[in-house]
């Protein structure tokens, strides 16, 4: 039995309008619209900064590559957590789905890592934490910004596999352009697709599209493929 399966390509460069914007403790923001770069979708980056004092939260709405869609990651170091996860769409001036933030696990594992923050520039500490739950890397993290807000932030601790594939990222708000890079090392030699686990099934499965479609976007197509 023959099976033939066709897509409908979009252009070679589909130039999707996405909106750029940036806030504080908001689910949603506004802002002037852009033009994305061939391959790229419109997505959403949240931020999460827990504190003893409590907690902050980011939003940049930007355009990305399709690969850094749908990823999680934490980071920790001294009484600080750090979380990011991505969503995104792929329609013009679509707003990218909201997602839970996953529970924290804190029991701990058998990973120490130095741990130091520093505001201006670079940080070294003899200080160690102990890491937990899935936090079994230890990690240099690098935030640079620029444009209406300017400085940078350099901080070290533990840090999920998943975190370390954001190893750079960028992403332009609003007046903001942010730049985070980061230095990940552990026994570990693999990295995991930081996917919003099982609280979010549906979120798997859009991955799972994301990734035919990357293959469209990115390789182009036109054509069918026969079985």
């Amino acid at each position: 039995m023959n099976v033939s399966i066709a897509f409908s390509c979009p252009d070679r460069n589909p130039g999707l309008t996405c909106t750029s914007c940036t806030t504080l403790n908001d689910t949603f923001c506004t802002g002037s619209n852009v033009t994305c770069p061939t391959g790229q979708v419109c997505a959403s980056a949240y931020m999460k900064t827990v504190t003893e004092d409590g907690e902050t939260v980011a939003l940049t709405r930007s355009c990305q590559p399709l690969r850094k869609c749908f990823r999680y990651g934490t980071m920790s170091y001294s009484s600080v957590k750090f979380i990011i996860y991505t969503t995104c769409c792929l329609a013009d001036n679509c707003s990218p789905p909201l997602a839970p933030w996953p529970s924290n696990a804190l029991t701990a594992n058998k990973q120490t890592c130095s741990s130091c923050f520093n505001g201006n520039s670079t940080c070294s500490s003899s200080n160690t934490i102990q890491c937990t739950g899935n936090e079994r890397m230890c990690v240099l993290r690098t935030v640079t910004f620029s444009g209406a807000k300017s400085g940078q932030e350099v901080s070290q601790g533990c840090g999920t596999s998943s975190f370390c594939f954001f190893k750079s990222y960028s992403s332009v708000g609003g007046d903001v352009i942010i730049n985070m890079t980061h230095s990940c090392s552990s026994h570990s030699t693999s990295l995991q697709y930081g996917i919003l686990v099982s609280s979010v099934a549906t979120l798997m499965m859009a991955k799972c599209v994301l990734d035919i479609l990357e293959s469209i976007f990115i390789l182009g197509c036109n054509g069918e493929e026969k079985k």
